[in-house]
């Protein structure tokens, strides 16, 4: 499983609030510039038991993280915000 084009995704909506101009192309290079260290985890698991993906970001302040899916219906889903369950369909914009 690919996830690379994930990571950048997550990486360059954390950064755009406090940069702006930052693309999914820039930002794991910006993020390794700013001493950001990312870890990416996969592990292998049967489709009918597959769990949700999950982002956490750590801070020496805090902690946040995230979960989502796709259902069924083919539509991304969060299903976990900061430990909290949560049925939310992604807005599109």
């Amino acid at each position: 499983m690919k996830i690379k084009a994930l990571t950048s995704a997550v990486l360059s909506g954390l950064l755009r609030p406090m940069l702006g101009d930052i693309n999914v192309v820039s930002a794991p290079v910006v993020a390794k510039e700013r001493g950001m260290v990312v870890d990416e985890i996969v592990r292998a698991a049967p489709e009918r038991l597959r769990k949700p993906d999950y982002v956490a970001v750590i801070t020496e302040r805090q902690e946040r993280s995230v979960s989502g899916t796709v259902y069924a219906d083919g539509k991304p889903r969060l299903v976990d915000i900061k430990g909290i369950r949560v049925d939310a369909e992604s807005a599109s914009r």
